[in-house]
């Protein structure tokens, strides 16, 4: 059965059942190959808060590895994100804490740092013989949100939003939009950070939205999630959202069948395509996800699949490469090229994130409204 298939009409239980069921399997052959001493499931799987799209995010810590690296692999049509790493950057966590958590919001850029040490607390050991894993979750989610750590990461988090805010602006104004999306995300997320660890939350992106809303009414400001949303550019999209699910909807419908004969196919003869699988079979989970975001108010995630579609972007999943390497297999029912390119570009017109112009004033508003509610 192909994602596609098993994940339209598919029950939350159903959506548990069948990742855990590939999380045990690539927990078990990670092990028995010695690739791991552990493993660790993280992500929205660990935490329940789980969609039809959902992929899986797994910890592979190992004495045999000797620096931390990401490896993607796709099994029974699922993405699975593992990070490899040495125990050593773990267990510092806990042995040179309260630094340890701090420095996570310092440097050129914090995302990894931050997600990996969030991801501590959610995780779910699967297989762990000496218990190592549950020991840094039980460490994790006792100090996260200590005020020797929060208090001490407001003015670091700050200090990351600016520069961002600077840098996008700089590239905005040579010219460069594709090299400002670096700069502007690593700003945007450590807003996000700031603000979900006032609230004492840890959640996935997709639904940083309405946590956001939910976090902006407990701590008395109401118009927190509107700010974000402004500064995604996604204000206008919530009166477009059914334009926007269906045009990504009919998007899937092409993408997926093209995609799909590559799986079945096997290894693809192109070595450069068979490298690049795991990100073709990501951008379904992501098209996919838009059916899940808009009727849940999750407008916040879908920004992140602009720049999917965008031809100048740097995570761009190239439609036309997709199509003629799927028009190879032979197998039946494969969308013409220019069909699935039309399609793409239908959704990217019905997303339409609002003009950089407008993000980058959005974030220099959110910056202002945090720096008055932290005093940093």
């Amino acid at each position: 059965m192909t994602l596609l298939n098993a994940s339209l009409n598919e029950q939350p239980e159903a959506t548990a059942a069948r990742l855990q069921a590939v999380a045990r399997a690539e927990a078990a052959a990670a092990v028995a190959s010695g690739e791991a001493d552990a493993v660790g499931l993280t992500g929205s799987l660990s935490t329940g808060r789980l969609w039809p799209s959902s992929d899986l995010d797994i910890l592979l810590p190992s004495d045999l590895v000797s620096r931390h690296r990401f490896r993607w692999t796709v099994r029974e049509g699922v993405v699975i994100h593992g990070v490899l790493t040495p125990w050593e950057p773990l267990e510092a966590l806990r042995t040179g804490y309260p630094d340890s958590f701090i420095n996570t919001a310092k440097g050129e850029w914090i995302l990894d740092a931050v997600w990996a040490l969030d991801g501590l607390l959610q995780m779910v050991p699967l297989q762990d013989p000496e218990g190592r894993l549950a020991a840094l979750r039980a460490f994790a989610r006792e100090h996260r949100f200590a005020s020797e750590v929060v208090e001490p990461r407001r003015p670091l988090l700050l200090d990351v939003a600016r520069r961002g805010c600077e840098g996008a602006a700089a590239r905005i104004k040579e010219g460069k939009p594709e090299w400002a999306r670096w700069s502007y995300r690593q700003g945007f997320e450590a807003l996000g950070f700031l603000w979900l660890e006032a609230g004492r939350r840890i959640t996935s992106h997709k639904e940083l939205d309405p946590v956001l809303g939910e976090i902006g009414v407990a701590l008395g400001e109401p118009g927190l999630q509107q700010a974000f949303r402004r500064t995604a550019g996604v204000e206008g999209c919530p009166e477009r959202g059914p334009a926007i699910r269906d045009a990504f909807a009919e998007l899937l419908r092409l993408y997926s069948p093209a995609l799909d004969s590559l799986l079945k196919a096997g290894e693809p003869a192109n070595r450069t395509l068979a490298v690049e699988l795991p990100d073709f079979v990501y951008a379904r989970h992501q098209i996919l996800s838009v059916a899940y975001a808009v009727p849940r108010g999750c407008w916040l995630h879908l920004a992140g699949l602009a720049e999917l579609l965008d031809e100048a972007g740097v995570a761009e999943i190239n439609f036309a490469w997709l199509a003629r390497a799927a028009a190879r297999t032979g197998a039946p029912g494969i969308p013409e090229e220019r069909a699935l390119l039309a399609a793409r570009d239908r959704a990217r017109t019905a997303l339409a994130l609002a003009p950089w112009e407008d993000r980058l004033a959005g974030l220099r508003e959110l910056i202002a409204l945090s720096e008055r509610r932290f005093g940093t």
